[in-house]
């Protein structure tokens, strides 16, 4: 049986048109939700940057753990030390107890996954043929693969995940003399390898037992057979258990009684947490960083939606001009730089309006930058506009 499955449509011009006018709608909201994405994330990277000032200059540095100190209650303080679990974790299914702070069991199963590759021809008069590819291949996956959703879904056929991924984190946990606050748990994500042998495997139940292989720590099995790793089926399972030991972070929050909150800042609640043992001056370096990297990300993202949204816009042109597929790369071209360009201009001048309150000379900066752009803009389109007229000359000599 081939894994392969090929499909064939045409689209004509008219639904093609329909579609466009679709996506002017889409596309015109869009800009506005891009606009509001971008003056938000200023907002944010300027409210966080201001609490991480406020925090750094208020921070008690290198408070020891061994006891509470009354006199610190309130105040940021900077900890360094070892997560101590109080409990241990255990897999409910399997029996395996461990010390540590939490424990992790985790399921793959090799099951079929469809993939779809697409290629687009225009045709003369505005319509366009698609020629689907679904290819059909084995792997081992994490979650379920919808196999019902698939073109062929009565030939690839993937069971239902008779075991499901399970994390167990202990009840408590301490910082020295300090309760660890448990919502900061499950950050602490330093995972180790449980080893597994033939004598765990002897404990479990013998329905299991029967179809299941341990080697190099992963346990396979194979709900109706014998399980080989050299040679898996669909349906075939292989397992790891991992554990988070008792773990050194560094914890910059406020002291309250003898665990820790967020600390009050004018800018919203802080507390910082980092693995291993840190300064306070690279705690905050860490965090101003992770700031910058969310905030010009943030705006690439919007950026981006802000482009394809006025490309949605003007889409309609680029169909128009689809009854020659020639005239159609052309418009989609100048569609393209005068969309991302406008969203340049846009993006320029909303992250500008969010600056220029507080950064007058950074937001005047940015509005110089976008009205280049629209010099830059302007002329492309001079540019385009002369180089139709030309043709149009050439055409009638």
């Amino acid at each position: 049986m081939s894994n392969v499955f090929t499909e064939t449509t045409t689209t004509s011009w008219f639904s093609r048109m329909k579609n466009a006018l679709v996506g002017v709608l889409v596309g015109l909201m869009l800009v506005p939700g891009s606009m509001v994405l971008l003056f938000w994330n200023e907002s944010r990277a300027i409210r966080e940057t201001y609490r991480l000032n406020e925090g750094e200059s208020n921070v008690v540095e290198d408070v020891p753990i061994d006891s509470v100190q009354p006199d610190l209650e309130g105040k940021l303080v900077h900890v360094t030390g070892m997560v101590h679990a109080l409990t241990p974790v255990m897999d409910p299914v399997f029996g395996l107890e461990q010390s540590g702070i939490k424990l992790k069991r985790s399921v793959q199963m090799y099951q079929w996954k469809e993939e779809e590759d697409t290629k687009r021809e225009k045709q003369l008069g505005g319509s366009e043929k698609r020629v689907t590819t679904y290819s059909y291949v084995k792997g081992w996956h994490d979650e379920r693969v919808a196999s019902e959703d698939f073109k062929q879904p009565e030939s690839y056929v993937n069971p239902a995940l008779p075991y499901e991924e399970k994390i167990v984190t202990t009840e408590g946990a301490e910082l020295g003399a300090f309760q660890f606050p448990e919502r900061l748990l499950s950050s602490i994500n330093n995972w180790k390898s449980i080893p597994l042998d033939d004598e765990w495997l002897g404990q479990q139940p013998e329905e299991f037992r029967e179809h299941a292989l341990v080697l190099d720590n992963t346990v396979y099995f194979r709900p109706n057979g014998v399980p080989d790793k050299e040679v898996p089926e669909i349906g075939d399972i292989r397992m790891e258990f991992k554990v988070v030991p008792d773990s050194d972070v560094t914890l910059v929050s406020a002291q309250h009684e003898d665990s820790f909150r967020a600390y009050p800042t004018k800018y919203g609640g802080l507390e910082l947490m980092n693995m291993g043992k840190l300064s306070a001056g690279e705690v905050f370096e860490r965090a101003h960083t992770a700031n910058t990297f969310w905030t010009w990300g943030l705006r690439l993202a919007g950026f981006v939606v802000m482009g394809i949204a006025f490309c949605m816009i003007m889409k309609p042109l680029t169909t128009f001009a689809g009854v020659i597929p020639f005239l159609e790369n052309l418009a989609g071209f100048a569609v393209f730089i005068i969309g991302f360009g406008l969203a340049g201009v846009l993006s320029a001048i909303t992250i500008a309006i969010a600056w220029i309150a507080v950064r007058p000379i950074l937001g005047i900066s940015l509005l110089v930058v976008a009205g280049a752009l629209i010099v830059g803009l302007y002329f492309f389109r001079s540019g385009q506009a002369q180089q139709a007229k030309d043709h149009h000359g050439v055409e009638l000599m």
